[in-house]
């Protein structure tokens, strides 16, 4: 007689609860439409291609994972199947053109206020766009902006480590990524932390349109630990180093280099400096 082991097949994620989210969306500014899919390329390419095609201020477009996610300078974004968050959503703010930067930073501060929600200890946010526990990420954003003949088209993508486990993280990210769950212990519903991120970026996209940026630079100094510190920026093939000082009131971040000159940085990637 010829034994056999038992054959034992890995369950497969369980999805979103999209009518449970249609529903708590649809009273908000943010998730509605909602365009659903189990797997997309990109949630920010779906959400460009819709705005082209007339995609009204809030539509939202969700996947359960990407094959071609990516945040800022093209870097891929690791995007497994039914644990974490991907969506992207379109915005037409009566802004200038410069002005649109200022986007980015209320996505910032509604990330960190609705990740607040479940995880207080060593959050943080990392200029321009991170969200980091204990210096590791675990948010990211990336805004894409168009110009178009009826104004400004953003489409505002965001990706949140939820529920991936430490071990499920490409090794190349291990040692600089985390997640909620490895930070809470607990898994998290992926629908409250989409209906707390979209409740929060309401909130703070409102007090820009109405008030402006400066409320938003406040907010986004006070939940950063990055002022005062020694950071190092790296864009292409040029490094500098100083102080940070602050953010202007266009997001610019504000160095201090050793011959106690402000620079004005518009891009690049922040890394603190312990030593």
């Amino acid at each position: 007689m010829i034994r056999t082991e038992p054959q034992h097949h890995a369950a497969k994620p369980k999805g979103l609860n999209i009518d449970f989210l249609r529903k708590r969306l649809s009273v908000l500014r943010i998730g509605s439409p909602l365009y659903y899919f189990e797997t997309v390329d990109s949630t920010n390419t779906v959400g460009v291609r819709l705005a082209e095609q007339g995609a009204a201020e809030g539509t939202l477009i969700l996947a359960e994972s990407q094959t071609a996610g990516r945040g800022r300078f093209h870097r891929r974004w690791q995007s497994p199947l039914g644990t974490n968050l991907y969506f992207s959503f379109v915005l037409r703010p009566d802004i200038e053109a410069s002005k649109t930067a200022a986007v980015t930073f209320v996505a910032g501060v509604a990330a960190f206020d609705a990740l607040f929600v479940y995880c207080r200890d060593g959050l943080q946010i990392k200029w321009p766009n991170d969200i980091l526990i204990h210096n590791r990420k675990v948010c990211g954003i990336l805004t894409e902006l168009k110009t178009a003949g009826n104004g400004i088209e953003l489409v505002v993508g965001v990706g949140i480590n939820v529920n991936i486990k430490r071990v499920d993280f490409d090794v190349e990210y291990r040692e600089r990524a985390t997640s909620l769950a490895e930070e809470t212990g607990n898994e998290l519903p992926r629908e409250d932390v989409l209906i707390h991120f979209c409740t929060q970026f309401q909130r703070w996209y409102g007090v820009f349109l109405e008030v402006g940026f400066k409320p938003i630079k406040r907010a986004w100094l006070d939940r950063t630990t990055m002022v005062g510190r020694l950071v190092k920026i790296r864009f292409r093939d040029e490094t500098q180093e100083g102080l940070v000082w602050g953010i202007d009131d266009d997001g610019a971040l504000l160095l201090v280099d050793g011959e106690k000159t402000i620079r004005r940085i518009t891009a690049g990637e922040a890394t603190v400096i312990n030593r």
